[in-house]
């Protein structure tokens, strides 16, 4: 009987401590948003690429959106890709017809729960990343 209790006990432990290695091993992904302060619709086009792959080469983008932003407003897409290291390339259109901004800059994660990346459209089209 006492071997059958500590069994039972034993396997209990185990039990408990695979749901905390599985919820520890889970990848972060990360948000996508983009705010316009311009009274003039936006449309953004962003991609996320793998860093060090060849930009050309369709197998290194990983995330390619269309982003439909009211004048004022904003959208946000959630849970887009993994947590990690991208380069975001972004093309910026006021009435989805004029561009006003194309760019891209190298998104590096951070511990401190920085889950997002972020675009802000000030009033002469250029977007800027928080």
């Amino acid at each position: 009987m006492r071997r059958r209790r500590a069994l039972l006990a034993t396997t209990g432990v185990l039990a408990s401590l695979a749901g905390c290695s599985v919820l520890s091993s889970e990848a972060t992904t990360l948000d996508l948003s983009v705010f316009n302060h311009d009274d003039s619709p936006y449309t953004v086009y962003v991609e996320l690429v793998r860093p060090g792959e060849n930009w050309s080469r369709s197998e290194a983008v990983v995330y390619d959106a269309r982003f439909d932003v009211p004048a004022d407003g904003g959208e946000t897409r959630e849970a887009v890709v993994e947590k990690r290291s991208y380069i975001a390339r972004y093309d910026a259109y006021e009435n989805d017809t004029f561009r006003t901004d194309q760019d891209h800059f190298h998104y590096y994660p951070h511990d401190d729960g920085d889950d997002f990346i972020a675009f802000d459209i000030d009033d002469r089209g250029t977007l800027t990343h928080r």
